[in-house]
């Protein structure tokens, strides 16, 4: 069974307040962000990320150095289908 990340299943460090904005759109089913917001907590050093989702922003943070790298913002529209708003 896979453990869903949260904020505070790893150390991290906020992302710097400036930070480009990236044009990229995508959406995504109901069963897809299932699988997205269980994020991903590094279980040896291979494991370069430490992702969790927290009211619908999709956090990556490197995993040795606990700074958050990308923000994804999610929104819901009509039908199941969840979109990728923006990437920071």
């Amino acid at each position: 069974m896979m453990r869903i990340a949260k904020f505070n299943s790893w150390k991290t460090k906020s992302m710097p307040e400036e930070t480009p904005v990236l044009d990229f759109k995508a959406e995504f089913g109901e069963e897809e962000f299932k699988r997205i917001s269980y994020g991903l907590i590094p279980k040896e050093m291979e494991d370069k990320w430490f992702i969790y989702l927290q009211n619908n922003i999709l956090y990556f943070h490197r995993s040795w150095t606990g700074y958050c790298i990308f923000k994804i913002v999610f929104t819901r529209s009509g039908g199941g289908i969840v979109q990728l708003k923006r990437l920071l």
